[in-house]
């Protein structure tokens, strides 16, 4: 049944990589926030996190292990290796292309047979996806997949009734204050790839398990979660692909995966993978009068390398040209000392009343669109660190590139949450104020620019803001613990 023999040079190739990766004068950290098909991601778990600038690409290889699959004493073996690009055209758009290759090896009786047979095939077939974001709130992004498969019978044939159509619903949350992201997954797959696959009543069971094809449609559920760990990510998700159909096996016989691991920043462009899954669904018939279903290892490892090229330009690089009209963005770097990048940054970009946050990622680095023109505050926090408040005036169309730096602070210095922001005028002027919060009687004075910092104990207070010139104003606040909160205050004269 070899419908693919590149998926072996895939998976060799793949081995190598992984055995010898790239090393080179970079910075020592990188981005983590892509998963296996070069899209941000938990492994399986899309991620809806704003797409950084540049290219992505993947390389990765695996090796599964199923026993007693047909017959109490057979084993099933896979190896596989995948390749992958992707590409952000835009902050909230993104295209990838991704091959799958994989070989299995039998080996046991067969039903119906006598003495111990071994059989092996190889199976690849590419992906291509799309991807669309927004920022619905400062912790919480929506985002859209599409991915086309194409099964064929010999590599690179595609065999286009066999074409197959993943729809994706992505959302993710990103706690404030905390170096972690959740994405949950809704979706639903058109599946045709038994189309590719001809005369299977023909095929021997350990080769129909080989196939990767299904009869079936599926609903696509997913949950995952990724922590920082300074330099590491571990990684967890739990997914369920559940067939539907008149073709469809038993429930309990649908994918159902638990994923546990973590990367490692190996330098400023790349990072190393390392995953253990467990396949806890049954494993499905294989005879000629069953459907042609799924077949996944009982357990398996999964190892691969991540590289970026691009985004942010270096420190200091000034603002790429400014068109004349349409939202604005602003992507930036979060360093520390020696150019050291610094990962899993809460950064708060506030624009008015438009507040968005994100955690910078493995690289340092964070991206936001679709801006307003105007006076924009971004207060980036990360524990351990001296937070920073960056006040600037973003034009109409213009793509501003940051090089934002912290610096350490001691463990005595640590407030326990923050309030933070600027005092302006109606024209976007710094107004010299005094802010006192009530109930607790705290007094600050704002700075020329406007700007001020309070640490405070978490808890339920009110600002009263008070200038020269210009009306009182009262404003509630929250603050947790750990936190930082942005309010932008703008005062109207006094007639």
């Amino acid at each position: 049944m070899m419908r693919s023999p590149v998926a072996l040079l895939v998976a060799g190739l793949c081995s190598i990589i992984v055995a010898n990766p790239a090393r080179g004068d970079l910075s020592e950290q990188s981005q983590t926030n892509r998963a296996r098909g070069a899209l941000p991601g938990v492994h399986r778990v899309a991620t809806a996190e704003p797409i950084a600038p540049g290219i992505a690409l993947f390389a990765g290889a695996g090796y599964g292990f199923a026993s007693s699959v047909l017959a109490a004493d057979d084993s099933h073996h896979r190896a596989t290796g995948a390749l992958a690009a992707g590409l952000a055209i835009r902050s909230w758009l993104a295209l990838a292309v991704r091959l799958d290759g994989r070989y299995d090896r039998h080996k046991g009786d067969e039903i119906g047979t006598t003495g111990d047979r071994i059989e092996q095939g190889y199976v690849g077939d590419p992906r291509f996806m799309a991807r669309v974001r927004t920022q619905i709130a400062p912790s919480l992004s929506l985002a859209g997949q599409m991915t086309l498969w194409l099964p064929g019978q010999n590599a690179p044939s595609v065999v286009p009734s066999a074409t197959s159509i993943d729809a994706l619903a992505v959302m993710s949350v990103t706690p404030p204050g905390w170096p972690l992201r959740v994405g949950a997954n809704l979706g639903f797959r058109l599946d045709n790839s038994a189309e590719s696959s001809d005369d299977t009543m023909r095929l021997s069971e350990p080769d129909r398990l080989s196939l990767g094809v299904s009869e079936a449609n599926a609903v696509l559920l997913g949950v995952g979660a990724a922590y920082w760990v300074d330099p590491i990510e571990v990684v967890g998700e739990w997914t369920w692909d559940v067939l539907i159909g008149d073709r469809a096996p038993d429930l309990g016989q649908s994918p159902l995966r638990f994923t546990a691991g973590m990367r490692v920043v190996i330098s400023s462009s790349v990072v190393a993978q390392l995953l253990l899954e467990v396949n806890a669904a049954d494993h499905p018939g294989a005879g000629p009068a069953d459907p042609l279903v799924p077949f996944e290892p009982r357990i398996s490892m999964h190892g691969g390398l991540f590289f970026h090229f691009g985004g942010p330009a270096r420190p200091g690089a000034l603002s790429a040209p400014v068109p004349e009209t349409g939202p604005g963005s602003i992507t930036g770097q979060i360093l520390g000392r020696d150019d050291r990048a610094i990962a899993g940054a809460t950064v708060v970009v506030a624009v008015g009343n438009d507040q968005r946050q994100m955690v910078s990622d493995a690289q340092g680095r964070f991206a936001v669109s679709d801006l307003s023109s105007g006076s924009v505050a971004i207060s980036v926090q990360k524990f351990g660190y001296k937070g920073q408040l960056t006040a600037l005036t973003l034009k109409p169309g213009e793509q501003r590139e940051l090089s934002l730096r912290l610096a350490m602070r001691s463990e005595a210095q640590l407030p326990p949450a923050q309030l933070r922001g600027f005092v302006r005028s109606y024209g976007g002027r710094g107004v010299r104020a005094t802010l006192r919060v009530e109930p607790i009687g705290v007094e600050v004075t704002t700075g020329d620019d406007g700007s001020f910092r309070i640490d405070l104990e978490p808890g339920t207070y009110e600002i009263l803001v008070s200038a020269s010139g210009y009306r009182q104003q009262r404003r509630p606040v929250a603050v947790r613990q750990g936190g930082v909160l942005i309010v932008n205050l703008d005062l109207k004269p006094k007639k």
